[in-house]
């Protein structure tokens, strides 16, 4: 038998239910070892509201954990919508620099791309 973690999350600390270990998803509040596993055996999740499905995770519990729920879809969408505005910028800066300094097209030239063919 698994002796339960006394140490639970402080305010702020997140954690993300798809890549969490059984150990750290005990230090969430209200769930112990067979809530972890099956929280483990319903992956993957989108938001924090589907949680809801996984036995044993009712309306309070979600409540009490979504604070330290971390979801990576926010980030990714945010990244996503910040690639064209930073390639317009780049594009622009590019522009800028063949004008000011006609050596810079050569240089652009023998350069690789970050991404190549992309970026």
């Amino acid at each position: 038998m698994r002796i339960r973690a006394l140490t639970k999350l402080t305010t702020g600390s997140k954690i993300n239910p798809n890549t969490a270990t059984k150990d750290q998803l005990m230090l969430l509040p209200g769930v112990g070892e067979v809530t972890a596993k099956r929280i483990i055996d319903a992956r993957p999740f989108q938001k924090p509201e589907d949680l809801a499905k996984v036995e044993g995770i009712g309306r309070s519990t979600l409540k009490r954990l979504t604070p330290f729920l971390q979801l990576p879809w926010p980030a990714l969408l945010v990244a996503a919508m910040l690639i064209p505005f930073f390639h317009a910028k780049a594009r622009r800066e590019e522009r800028w620099l063949r004008e000011k300094f006609p050596e810079y097209a050569e240089y652009e030239r023998r350069v690789r791309r970050f991404i190549p063919w992309i970026y």
